[in-house]
């Protein structure tokens, strides 16, 4: 079952010391190579575009994926921000 955060749950559930230590950690397994971060797909649709960032953790068993659309002219024909995301959270792979 999908569960979907908003920015507010997320800065409510989360503590910045927990993030920092997470955050260090990633970047010891991109050290280590243990980290599968694949180039990020772009797909350019009009007036856009599209980035796809997955990523693995294999030590922390953490998949994910970024999603960032950019559309220069958002704020003014639709009064949005120029940069929306979303990150895509996934179950752990299971263990081999």
């Amino acid at each position: 079952m999908p569960l979907l955060l908003t920015k507010e749950d997320v800065v409510r559930v989360l503590d910045m010391r927990d993030c920092m230590n997470v955050v260090e950690k990633a970047f010891a397994e991109l050290a280590s190579g243990t980290a599968v971060l694949p180039l990020r797909i772009g797909i350019a649709p009009p007036d856009g575009v599209s980035l796809y960032m997955p990523a693995y953790l294999k030590q922390m068993g953490a998949l994910a994926c970024k999603v960032v659309t950019v559309y220069k002219n958002n704020p003014t024909r639709h009064n949005l921000p120029t940069i929306i995301g979303k990150v895509l959270l996934q179950d752990r792979p299971p263990a081999k």
